[in-house]
């Protein structure tokens, strides 16, 4: 009986310890994006509106500095006004998340062309 108890615990000590790699990984790859999208993206909304959705820094362009932002202020690190919080918001579920820094990250990286909400609408 007593193998099977160190079994057990050495499968539950593995399982924890993956989850630690995963988030640690899952947060170096966001990180390394960062650093190296650092290309200038146009808004496809921006001839209409003066600051586009997932501008958080409101130069005008979609850049990595916008998710970088935006994920400094989900840490604490940096504070966002109400309006940048508002076009952080690119996923329109209301509230500033990482998955708002991934998705325009994407769009840095034009693994996506629209940072329209999911419901098919343009926030104004």
């Amino acid at each position: 009986m007593k193998p099977l108890l160190i079994i057990e615990k050495q499968t539950k000590q593995f399982r924890k310890g993956a989850k630690t790699h995963m988030k640690r990984t899952v947060f170096a790859i966001l990180f390394s994006v960062l650093l190296l999208a650092a290309r200038p993206l146009a808004s496809a909304e921006t001839a209409s509106a003066a600051v586009p959705i997932g501008d958080t820094d409101g130069d005008g362009a979609i850049t990595s500095r916008d998710a970088s932002l935006l994920m400094q202020s989900i840490v604490g690190l940096a504070a966002l006004e109400e309006d940048a919080a508002s076009r952080a918001d690119v996923n329109g579920d209301g509230s500033v998340a990482a998955d708002d820094a991934a998705r325009i990250l994407r769009y840095c990286i034009r693994l996506t062309d629209d940072l329209e909400t999911p419901r098919g609408g343009v926030r104004p």
